[in-house]
């Protein structure tokens, strides 16, 4: 105010103070803004943000329950992960593409720092240019998070089977604030959405794609165990004459000579793919000790078309089974021949084979010094399955 005369007019300036006080409110609004701005950053429209790694990493539990090893999945060999970033709240699908033909049943995250509930789900491809997720295929239902950075997740409604070399998409539903499942490496595709669940998001809700180094998405899956039919077939092969006798010492068997036969028939009317291998017990060279454990031979692959059959003698087991781990024929040599038959993603029941031994055998006279042929006896033995779990 400005007092100049008493008869002058007295002019007050109103409109400034007016002004700096727009300013200074303003200014007051802006500021925290502004640091915000410079303490947090999204880079993909809100899906994820970032700010200074202040956060307390909390150590997870550990676990009295033993769980199963995961069958698949991207950057879950370790627990490593970036403490920056945490999840913005849209729904997030992010790309996987897995290496054999596998049938999931439980699907987790690694992530945290909140109660949340989350939801995941696996979704098809729908093979655009660039492709983003078109159907859901299984979720979860909603599940509770523990504080505890670690690997958190559900079992799925319904196992679904993916397909090795196929595209798909892991979409995760979260509630906001919850640590990202992210660490550095070779950042994966992927979409975001500001609307939907996991169970269904509408064609042109998805924005993106994105891709950054500092977001290589962690998940990993679990597979469905395949039980098997294990089929395990005695077999006698080649003479058998004692060292020397004895009235004292017992030998495996008989003194004769010994033939086994194993007859393998597919009565499915599709292929059926399966493993064999051998056991062996007893080599007339090199006899184990007593109740010597042995080890078992490796596992050699087979198939059979439909109605096919093939047969396992003693040329393959010495030959091919065993290979140089016994002595040639006619030496004698027992053991077990274990045929192994897997269920697949798509058909979790082994499919039944028909498997048969046919034993064949003579006797050897003694008595003159020089054994001699007595004898002839015969056996066929169908064999059945034993139903095996992992």
């Amino acid at each position: 105010m400005n007092f100049a005369h008493p008869n002058q007019p007295i002019t007050i300036p109103v409109l400034r103070p007016i002004f700096f006080t727009v300013l200074c409110v303003a200014g007051c609004l802006l500021l925290p803004t502004a640091a915000w701005a410079q303490k947090e950053r999204t880079p993909d429209k809100g899906l994820t943000s970032e700010r200074p790694d202040t956060r307390k990493q909390i150590k997870a539990a550990t676990s009295l329950l033993v769980q199963e090893p995961a069958c698949d999945g991207a950057n879950f060999a370790t627990d490593t992960f970036n403490n920056n970033v945490f999840m913005g709240g849209p729904m997030v699908a992010f790309a996987w593409t897995p290496n054999v033909t596998e049938t999931i049943t439980r699907i987790e995250i690694f992530t945290g720092e909140s109660a949340g509930p989350d939801a995941l789900a696996i979704w098809s491809d729908d093979g655009g240019t660039p492709s983003k997720p078109l159907a859901n295929l299984s979720n979860t239902n909603n599940f509770a998070l523990s504080a505890a950075n670690s690997w958190q997740g559900a079992d799925l409604l319904t196992p679904v089977t993916v397909n090795a070399a196929t595209k798909y998409w892991v979409v995760f539903d979260p509630v906001g604030g919850e640590q990202a499942p992210v660490q550095n490496g070779v950042g994966q595709q992927y979409w975001g959405s500001y609307v939907g669940t996991v169970t269904g998001v509408p064609a042109p809700s998805w924005f993106g794609p994105f891709s950054f180094p500092d977001r290589a998405w962690k998940f990993r899956v679990f597979c469905l165990p395949s039980v098997k039919d294990v089929y395990a077939v005695k077999f006698l092969c080649g003479s058998f004459t004692p060292p020397f006798p004895s009235e004292e010492r017992e030998w495996p068997v008989k003194p004769g000579n010994y033939f086994t036969a194993i007859n393998v028939h597919n009565p499915n009317s599709v292929l059926v793919s399966f493993q064999k291998k051998a056991v062996l017990l007893y080599g007339g060279e090199r006899p184990p000790r007593p109740e010597e454990p042995m080890p078992p031979g490796k596992l050699f692959e087979a198939s059979l078309k439909d109605d096919w059959g093939l047969e396992i003698d003693c040329t393959d087991i010495r030959k091919q089974l065993l290979g140089s781990a016994v002595p040639s024929a006619p030496a004698f040599i027992t053991g077990w021949v274990v045929i192994e038959v897997p269920g697949t993603p798509k058909h979790p029941e082994p499919r039944p084979i028909d498997v048969t031994a046919v034993y064949t055998s003579h006797g050897w006279d003694l008595s003159t010094g020089k054994p001699t042929y007595m004898g002839f006896a015969e056996d066929v033995v169908p064999v059945l399955p034993k139903r095996v779990k992992p």
